[in-house]
């Protein structure tokens, strides 16, 4: 039986749904997170998230390494080696210190045999456009995967302009970004497999507006608390009502990672 290559955040993986399988391997784990596809051009849209297990995004320095565990990274870096692009909130991406999206090097053959060829694109959502042109998001992504910026039409001039020159913009929306309309812009671009990273904020946003198509979500065996000021839960302060159904269960040393299929409105 063929092994898992290890690094040094891998552990024993083992499936549990749909099936049992031991010692799961890169080709294995692409096979469990195969994307999804629409029959219509829309993309599809895949959120990641590690929680502890009273549900909290974040530890006391509000970051999410703290509730992850060194079993679900191998997942993490598998999920964004077969994306188009990450996803991601301004204030998470400004908390965390996201810069552009690196594949690993061990799944770089997978991302070819998936037709893709370029490096993911980092896409942050952003209603003011309030950001940093010098943060390495923008200074430091790939000329051929610039950072692209989702803003609104009322974000302050002075705040596109500076950002213009180090990345990508679409106006989606007035008031606020206009989700549905973000997301077919970037079908336009040829990104269909999106891959959200948060924060809950954006999460919840999107899965009210109906256009979570699947979550992974690792718990780790962690129980972190409310902490001061209280820890953010999975949809913010969101309050969106969707089903799933469990499409896959791994189990990783003591972290649990389940993939969540949501179902669709007829």
């Amino acid at each position: 039986m063929a092994t898992a290559q290890r690094t040094w955040c891998d552990g024993d993986v083992r499936a549990l749904v749909p099936e049992v399988l031991d010692e799961v391997t890169d080709r294995q784990l692409a096979n469990l997170y195969a994307w999804g596809q629409h029959e219509e051009l829309r993309p599809w849209l895949r959120a990641n998230f590690a929680t502890s297990i009273d549900g909290a995004v974040a530890d006391s320095s509000g970051v999410s390494a703290g509730v992850s565990s060194p079993d679900d990274k191998r997942v993490f870096a598998l999920l964004r080696a077969l994306c188009d692009a990450v996803l991601v909130g301004a204030g998470t991406a400004r908390t965390e210190g996201y810069g552009p999206v690196k594949v690993r090097e061990s799944m770089t053959d997978l991302r070819q045999e998936a037709g893709l060829t370029l490096p993911p694109r980092l896409v942050v959502v952003t209603a003011s456009g309030r950001l940093d042109p010098r943060s390495p998001m923008f200074t430091e992504a790939p000329a051929d995967a610039r950072t692209i910026v989702v803003t609104s039409s009322q974000a302050p001039e002075d705040n596109v302009t500076a950002l213009e020159t180090v990345a990508d913009i679409l106006i989606a929306g007035e008031d606020g970004v206009d989700l549905h309309d973000a997301l077919n812009q970037l079908a336009g671009l040829g990104l269909h497999r999106l891959l959200c990273e948060g924060g809950p904020t954006l999460f919840g946003d999107l899965l009210h507006e109906g256009l979570v198509d699947d979550l992974c979500l690792t718990t780790s065996p962690l129980v972190v608390g409310r902490g001061s000021p209280p820890n953010p839960g999975l949809t913010g302060h969101a309050d969106p009502h969707a089903t799933a159904r469990l499409a896959s269960l791994i189990e990783a040393g003591d972290s649990l990672l389940a993939r969540w299929l949501f179902t669709k409105d007829v």
